[in-house]
């Protein structure tokens, strides 16, 4: 089943990397859910408060609920799932399910391209924060990285589960930094440009809710920390744990370096390490803190970043492999490395070219294909296989096609606001 076998390679990240057991107790469950959330895109939350003022707050913890709401809507419709015997169910089984066979093709491609802009994301993110500390271009940056992640999918990934903790562990010490720093700048000496509202007004939480979305909207891993679960009741305790942990950090984070730093918040909040409220350098902070947090967090990705690219790399294979035997005469083997390079090398050359578009390529992802699995595919996944438990709950019904709705218009004007906001900055 195509589908599934495009969906498990990112299953995979969390059987091998996220989740330890294969039964877990609640404090587990909620440890691997933060470990799943708490990426590095949580540091770009606070920047996008700069267009949504004091009220992305509020988008932030309304989003953050929704998609815990949805988490659990998954989560039952993964426990009908396992009733037809179902050994391990995959987020690719649920879609094909929800809509049919004749929906495969179309959700493995989605699945390659959501992937392959978290990638992108991660390579521009870390030309970002990488550049300022160690005083390069980001394109330097960006290459350097990916040309570690390269070397780095040759390697076994029998680490990836400790350097998944360890990247929990930096992400949450970066955080710390950030609040630390920024809190220690609120006596005095802090920016002014704050709003309730923000430089856009009510269309600025458009961004905040895509930052919260891609960090939270990780729906496609939730089928194998359900499998980690052993059972519905854990599974949402674990759920509403991990959310919890990202929220609390979330809101502490950017409210903080909001108060502190106002309009003048780097893209990547990590950059604000070592400068006062106006963006001027801070003596009293070395800044070889903010150069062991980019490094510490571009570490976590360089490993990560292959196993991201494989679904991708292997789309492209079934691409190319044709053509390149019949009219290359290159073998299969060979297709798949020269797949494989040609990913990487787009990937690259995209990330370069709109490196300074972080926020744009985090809410085109978000809202482009998130907006389809974090929302869309569990609401209308229970309506399908959840008809029993909607019998006489006619409200509960029309709220869930209500959600699925409004986040399919959703998805769609958050998709042409960031297509306008790329055309903005490039002309």
């Amino acid at each position: 089943m195509a589908v599934t076998a495009t969906v498990s390679s990112k299953d995979q990240l969390g059987k091998k990397g996220l989740v330890r057991t294969r039964t877990g107790k609640v404090w587990e469950i909620s440890f691997t859910v933060a470990n799943v959330i708490m990426g590095p895109g949580i540091l770009t939350l606070p920047y996008t408060l700069v267009q949504s003022g004091w009220m992305g707050i509020v988008d932030l913890v309304l989003g953050s609920a929704g998609m815990l709401f949805t988490g659990i809507l998954l989560g039952a419709v993964l426990e009908e799932v396992m009733k037809h015997e179902v050994a391990e169910p995959t987020f690719g089984l649920v879609a094909e399910l929800t809509f049919g066979k004749a929906f495969n093709k179309l959700f493995t491609a989605l699945c390659a391209g959501e992937l392959f802009l978290v990638c992108i994301f991660l390579l521009t993110f870390h030309g970002q924060s990488l550049c300022a500390v160690f005083n390069c271009n980001a394109a330097s940056a960006i290459f350097g990285t990916a040309v570690l992640a390269m070397v780095m999918s040759f390697f076994t990934k029998r680490y990836l589960s400790i350097c998944s903790v360890l990247g929990l562990l930096f992400t949450g010490i970066s955080v710390a930094a950030v609040v630390g720093f920024s809190s220690a700048l609120l006596p005095d000496g802090v920016n002014s440009g704050q709003t309730f509202f923000g430089k856009q007004g009510l269309s600025g939480g458009v961004g905040t809710l895509a930052a919260t979305c891609m960090c939270v909207g990780d729906h496609v891993i939730f089928p194998s920390v359900y499998t980690a679960a052993g059972d519905a009741r854990t599974y949402r305790r674990g759920l509403a744990g991990g959310f919890c942990i990202f929220l609390s950090c979330a809101v502490v984070l950017s409210s903080a370096s909001y108060a502190a730093f106002g309009n003048s918040i780097k893209p990547v909040v990590i950059n604000n390490l070592g400068l006062d409220g106006f963006g001027e350098r801070d003596p009293r902070v070395p800044m070889w803190i903010s150069t062991a947090c980019s490094v510490a967090l571009a570490a976590k990705s360089i490993v990560v970043l292959p196993v991201f690219m494989q679904p991708v790399n292997h789309l492209a294979e079934k691409v190319l492999a044709g053509p390149l035997e019949s009219f290359a005469g290159i073998s299969r083997a060979h297709s798949s490395v020269l797949a494989a390079a040609l990913c990487f090398a787009l990937a690259v050359l995209i990330s370069i070219t709109y490196a300074d578009l972080i926020i744009e390529i985090e809410t085109l992802t978000s809202c482009f294909f998130r907006s389809l699995n974090v929302f869309v595919i569990p609401c209308l996944g229970y309506c399908t296989l959840c008809s029993d438990r909607l019998r006489g709950r006619q409200c509960l019904q029309v709220a869930l096609y209500s959600i699925a709705f409004g986040a399919a218009t959703w998805g769609g004007l958050g998709t042409m606001v960031s297509l306008r906001s790329f055309l903005g900055k490039l002309s």
